[in-house]
């Protein structure tokens, strides 16, 4: 089935040989798709006019057809790489997997990160849309802990029982009954 691209409003159509290395790319008309030539009428300085022989449709660009062409292919080639995994060597924290749960009271993010040592790190944010309560959970295997963000609620404002179970111990956050407050 053939394929047009439209990019800057015009149509594109991405010939390829049998090896599927680009031959070619025409751009075409985006009322009829009939080739776009050069026009014949006076063009003033940085003003490209293109005209339709089957429409007559006439349009002005500011660059060339040749340059929107390294433009669309540059748009086309980055179609490649739409769904790769970006690993950030800019930031501390290396994305490896991220979920996002919401219902209609409250909303959970966690991150599964890496750090410039590249060990493995867990943060949970848990907030409640009808109250302000908010936590920030940070678990890192690596050393066992568990901690939480001291400017948001303390984790037992949000969750009833947190557990942490690690390879060699186990870190827990829980509301304590009224009678063993300490």
């Amino acid at each position: 089935m053939m394929k047009l691209y439209k990019f800057g409003w015009l149509l594109w159509d991405v010939n390829y040989d049998d090896m599927w290395s680009l031959v070619d790319v025409i751009w075409l008309c985006p009322q009829c798709c009939c080739k776009l030539s050069r026009s014949k009428e006076f063009w003033d300085m940085l003003e490209y006019k293109y005209a339709c022989a089957k429409c007559g449709l006439t349009t002005t660009l500011n660059k060339s057809i040749e340059e929107k062409w390294e433009d669309f292919l540059n748009v086309l080639y980055s179609k490649n790489y739409k769904d790769a995994e970006i690993i950030n060597l800019d930031w501390d924290l290396i994305r490896v997997q991220r979920e996002w749960i919401k219902d209609d009271d409250y909303r959970i993010d966690a991150k599964i990160s890496k750090n410039k040592k590249w060990e493995l790190q867990l943060m949970v944010l848990a907030w409640s849309k009808k109250e302000e309560d908010k936590t920030q959970l940070f678990l890192d295997p690596t050393h066992e802990r568990l901690a939480f963000d001291q400017n948001d609620s303390h984790p037992r404002e949000v969750f009833s029982k947190v557990v942490a179970i690690f390879k060699n111990s186990t870190s827990a956050i829980w509301e304590l009954p009224n009678d063993l407050d300490v």
